[in-house]
């Protein structure tokens, strides 16, 4: 039994030794080669280490004279006093690292931007050797489990160098006291003060700090003060900062903030919360475009009241958020927006900077009590228009109240508004952020159409003006959207040169609702009031056509919306309870034909209700016209799905005088004097599918005398009359009439057309009708039954050598083709 004790003895005498001799001797030789040989390589450069030492009894490590060489003549990139670290037994019960005091000595480095070997280590390219490696990591984002105390750091610097962009920054004289930083929920109590003092670029940075005991517990409060620093030097760090497309040129920082570090209590995990204001003054970001420096971004003043941070729950709380006089220029150039090249280039940096920890934010929550925006300024510079457009946005004011990521939060509350487009542009919205949930409400006064007329001219070459107001409510879920509200556009002038081709008093519309869910939209009203429509067709076209570049431009918009709405497959269902159009004109002139031909539609009066691109829906049209001297007028129903039409017209005491050019210019034949009437209902049917226009009614001519293309009257009646009439677009062209007259007395008309051979010879040219004149010129004509079949007229009870045949034949030759 004695022998099994000595055995057992000896075995731990000899595991002591052995624990001791690897704790005394192992650890600081295996520091010793792993920092000269693994850190040398890896940093391309000689490493040497003063001393060593552990206690395998205290876990106390010592680590002295640490010197890492610099190279290209440049100082040592490191060099290190003392480093002094010392664990906790408790690192065996928590199964985690507790380390009761760390103190970093006389830490100095010197990182040379334009070295080589240190931009690849930086960019995580492994060892100036040239070896790599990359590990696919798939821990969670939250922090691993660890607690460290009294932490210290002493007489230390950071120097970095870039002599090929001028970068010399420095923090000298670093000194900082940390009671700890802990995941752990565990009550061990700190020695040190928090405090921190330093000089950044020659700028002394002072914070002090302060505890409190409670119980077990121990709270600690660092204060930190920065006053007017200087952050240009600072932004030449950040290579996102320093390019072509953003460049930060000036700012000044000033802040307040405190940090609060308290230790576990009552079984809960410590703390680490950060508070107090940040200030941000005269900040200008520029962008360099075609070798010229520009402004891109500029603030007067910015603002941030941090409630509380919480770096361990990843829990933020941000009192407000308040940037003043803004100033954003935007520049639209045939290469692209400008900003869009920024955001580019600094998303790019951003995400390969963060591309080995992405996610790693995934679970914080925050909320912002406020975020304003006070006196904004915004300018749009296009030059992909001629001419060039300019735009300006002033007296922008912005607030947003309540934005928060929490579950089940009230919505923030949103208002803006701004000068914009010589008119007052405002928004008020309830905002929740996640699921996005947005119903805002738009309004608009006085914007001015002018303000947009180069894009106006580019798209149709044209120049536009008018004042547009808007009040429109819009609310999105996800990425559906409703929408509902009135606009409106008065004093309308579109122009083409000097010429005026539309103007309207008031254009209208009232949007009952749109829901891009649901894919229907429902129009409460459509008013044009007081319009002017100046129609003219020259040799060159009709000026209502949009340039040959805004043809092209619309055209292939339509294209696009045809494949758009292909893709799309379900049709969008539509409704127009009314639309109205009151006390309008329609002016037209044909200077391409000889005579010049000129016609006006005055005192347009016009509704529609329940237009609707439903199937089989019916609306029911309503108009009223003067022309001529007299008057137009339809009442009836029409149908879009299929396209029907069931309309009566009227056409009363219509001057043929005031019509005279247009049926010269178009017909050869002009008019003295005359009357029109008209009844009839016009129809619009699907036969055989094919869309067939008709028209059934009665027509009177009074008081007739026609003129032909020299003005010479050709031939005169008291009046003539189509009763019965009835046409329709059929193939070929059907055409019924159950009574025609027409009622010739004895005029000088009359007599010149005995004169020359009667009016069989005139309608003919055959002179062996000239006999049968006599007994026709002093009374009527009358046809009864007359029909256009196969290319010709004809009537019931006309013999061969009647002049109504002659009249007839005449007609078919004349009309057929046309017909046809």
């Amino acid at each position: 039994m004695a022998s099994i004790f000595k055995i057992t003895a000896g075995a731990a005498v000899v595991a002591t030794a052995l624990y001791a001799a690897a704790g005394y001797l192992a650890v600081p030789t295996l520091v010793k080669s792993t920092l000269a040989d693994t850190l040398g390589k890896q940093l391309g450069r000689s490493v040497t280490v003063t001393n060593v030492a552990f206690n395998p009894w205290t876990w106390e490590f010592t680590l002295e004279g640490l010197t890492v060489a610099g190279k290209n003549n440049n100082p040592p990139l490191l060099s290190l006093d003392r480093f002094y670290v010392n664990a906790s037994a408790q690192t065996l019960v928590e199964l985690a690292p507790v380390i009761d005091e760390v103190t970093v000595d006389g830490l100095n480095a010197v990182v040379a931007l334009d070295d080589e070997d240190m931009r690849r280590l930086m960019n995580g390219h492994g060892s100036a050797e040239g070896g790599s490696s990359e590990k696919a990591s798939s821990e969670s984002s939250s922090l691993p489990s660890f607690a460290v105390y009294n932490i210290s750091v002493k007489n230390s610097s950071l120097q970095v160098l870039d002599r090929a962009r001028a970068i010399d920054q420095s923090v000298t004289d670093f000194n900082l006291e940390l009671p700890f930083v802990s995941t752990l929920a565990n009550s061990k109590s700190s020695l040190v003060t928090p405090k921190l003092s330093m000089k950044l670029n020659g700028t002394p940075i002072f914070a002090t700090g302060s505890t409190q005991p409670f119980g077990t517990t121990l709270s600690a409060r660092l204060n930190m003060k920065i006053s007017n620093l200087d952050l240009a030097p600072v932004f030449k760090l950040v290579p996102a900062l320093n390019t072509p497309s953003l460049m930060l040129e000036n700012g000044r920082l000033s802040t307040e903030v405190n940090v609060v570090f308290r230790n576990a209590t009552s079984g809960k995990p410590g703390k680490m919360l950060v508070s107090g204001t940040v200030n941000v003054n005269d900040l200008t970001a520029v962008q360099q475009v075609s070798n010229r420096v520009q402004p891109l971004a500029s603030f007067k003043k910015a603002s941030l009241q941090l409630t509380e941070l919480d770096l361990l729950e990843h829990q933020a709380s941000v009192g407000s958020i308040v940037i003043q006089d803004p100033k954003v220029h935007f520049v639209n150039t045939p290469s692209g927006l400008n900003v869009s090249q920024t955001a580019q280039g600094f998303s790019s940096g951003a995400a390969a900077d963060s591309g080995k920890d992405s996610g790693s934010n995934s679970g914080w929550h925050w909320r912002v009590d406020s975020v304003q925006i006070r006196n904004g300024n915004a300018t749009w510079n296009d030059s992909t228009v001629r001419p060039a457009a300019k735009i300006n946005v002033t007296a922008l004011n912005a607030t947003v109240t309540g934005l928060t990521n929490a579950a089940n939060a009230k919505p923030a509350k949103a208002e803006a508004g701004a000068k914009v487009f010589g008119g007052m542009l405002s928004l008020a919205a309830d905002v929740t952020p996640a699921p996005l949930v947005v119903n805002a409400t738009l309004k608009a006064s006085g914007l001015q159409a002018a303000q947009l007329a180069s894009y106006i001219r580019n798209a149709t070459g044209f120049d536009a003006s008018g004042a547009v107001s808007l009040n429109v409510k819009a609310a999105v879920k996800g990425s559906a959207v409703t929408g509902s509200g009135t606009a409106s556009l008065t004093n309308l002038q579109v122009k083409q040169g000097k010429s005026t081709l539309v103007s309207a008093r008031t254009a209208s519309v009232k949007l009952g609702s749109l829901d891009t869910a649901k894919q229907s939209v429902n129009v409460d009203s459509i008013l044009l009031d007081t319009a002017v429509v100046n129609a003219v067709m020259t040799s060159a076209g009709l000026n209502l056509m949009p340039s040959k570049a805004g043809a092209a431009k619309k055209a292939a918009q339509k294209d696009a919306d045809a494949k758009t709405t292909e893709k799309a497959g379900k049709p969008w269902q539509w409704k127009v309870a009314s639309a109205d159009v009151k006390n309008s004109r329609f002016n037209f002139r044909d200077t391409s034909v000889k005579p010049n031909a000129a016609i006006t539609v005055s005192d347009i009066n016009a509704s529609v209700k329940n237009l609707s691109s439903a199937e089989g829906a019916a609306a029911t049209v309503k108009m009223s016209a003067g022309t001529a001297g007299g008057t137009l007028a339809a009442d009836g129903t029409v149908t879009l799905s299929p396209m029907t039409a069931d309309v009566s017209t009227t056409l009363s005491g219509i001057n043929m005088k005031s019509l005279s050019s247009v049926m010269t210019a178009y017909a050869g034949i002009g008019a003295q004097s005359g009357t029109l009437e008209s009844k009839g209902r016009f129809g619009l049917a699907s036969e055989k599918d094919k869309q067939v226009a008709s028209w059934a009614g009665d027509i009177s001519m009074a008081k007739f005398n026609m003129l032909n293309a020299k003005g010479r009257s050709l031939m005169t009646w008291n009046n003539a009359a189509l009763t019965g009439l009835a046409v329709k677009t059929t193939d070929p062209v059907t055409l019924c009439v159950k009574k025609a007259e027409i009622d010739q007395p004895g005029t000088r008309e009359t007599k010149a057309i005995r004169e020359l051979s009667g009016l069989a010879s005139l309608l003919t040219g055959k002179d062996k009708y000239a006999k049968k004149t006599e007994k026709y010129l002093g009374g009527s004509i009358v046809l009864n039954g007359v029909r256009y079949e196969n290319g010709r007229f004809s009537a019931e009870g006309i013999d061969g050598n009647a002049v109504a045949t002659a009249l007839l034949t005449k007609l078919s030759g004349a009309m057929s083709t046309k017909l046809q």
